[in-house]
């Protein structure tokens, strides 16, 4: 899970000069958690329509499908909205185990 983040939050920060990016996770139901990453760069389009827009990030991530195998095997589907004028969100809920009680 840690991985996915981390590369999906490094691809947010890549393509986004301006504006924010924002990493949350959200309890959705007993032991339930959404996780998401979301800017407010180009878009998915223009990110995909050539060339990398930033050349000072390393290209050596995941790839979105292996993140999506990954999230897959924890039970999960990996989702991804984005907006025309810029802008996307990826996100995915995973059943989490409750933590011990500690004594």
């Amino acid at each position: 899970m840690a991985r996915v983040l981390l590369n999906l939050t490094t691809n947010a920060l890549k393509y986004t000069d301006q504006g924010f990016v924002e990493v949350a996770a959200r309890e959705t139901s007993d032991h339930r958690i959404e996780f998401s990453v979301r800017d407010t760069g180009p878009g998915l389009d223009a990110r995909q329509g050539g060339p990398s827009l930033r050349r000072d990030f390393s290209s050596a991530g995941l790839g979105l499908g292996i993140c999506r195998k990954l999230v897959a095997a924890m039970g999960g589907e990996l989702s991804a909205t984005t907006h025309p004028q810029g802008g996307t969100k990826f996100s995915f809920e995973i059943e989490l185990p409750p933590a011990p009680v500690l004594a």
